[in-house]
């Protein structure tokens, strides 16, 4: 049974859902018995609600304001969205992995410090580890390929030039690699 409000053993929250259609009050209602969560359908949301068992699947004509005990509030919330959001992705676990962005940062900043000394020993170094991280990675999430490949070849003319000994060459491709970075990071 769903104690009235303000009794402290199940205080209620209560969902004004009057601009949805009786189509997706019914979906909410069958899920809501599908998931064993005890609710109340009612268009005077200070109503005592009946026993669980005793809740119709479906809001009676006109309820419009759904009565869930607290507990249950993030459930019922997810299930309000995905009614009401049938279309939403789902959201996707962050797994923490954030080395491609390490890796565009690694290179904008080396790539910085190459144009105004292009023959940093510390900054070439980083270019080289950066763009060998670059080389061996699929491109980081939200990227383009296109994109991707971009940059990792730009990175590869920065150590082309380091290789070479051509500090015009190294000024020349560290510019390029940091402006296709810039918008990146």
């Amino acid at each position: 049974m769903i104690d009235p409000p303000g009794t402290g053993a199940d205080d209620l929250v209560v969902y004004d859902l009057s601009d949805w259609s009786p189509e997706q009050r019914r979906a909410l209602g069958r899920s809501l018995t599908g998931e064993g969560v005890a609710h109340h359908w009612d268009r005077d949301p200070g109503a005592p609600a009946p026993d669980a068992a005793a809740v119709p699947v479906s809001p009676p004509e006109g309820a419009d304001q759904l009565l869930v005990p607290e507990a249950h509030a993030n459930l019922v919330e997810e299930l309000i969205d995905g009614i009401d959001h049938p279309e939403a992705l789902e959201p996707q676990d962050d797994d923490g992995d954030d080395r491609g962005g390490e890796v565009l940062s690694e290179l904008y900043v080396a790539s910085d410090v190459l144009l105004g000394a292009p023959t940093n020993l510390a900054a070439g170094d980083e270019i080289r580890e950066a763009a060998a991280a670059a080389a061996a990675m699929a491109a980081p999430y939200g990227l383009d390929d296109d994109v991707w490949a971009e940059v990792r070849a730009r990175a590869a003319s920065v150590e082309q030039a380091l290789v070479n000994d051509d500090e015009e060459g190294v000024v020349v491709a560290a510019r390029a690699l940091r402006e296709a970075v810039r918008p990146l990071v």
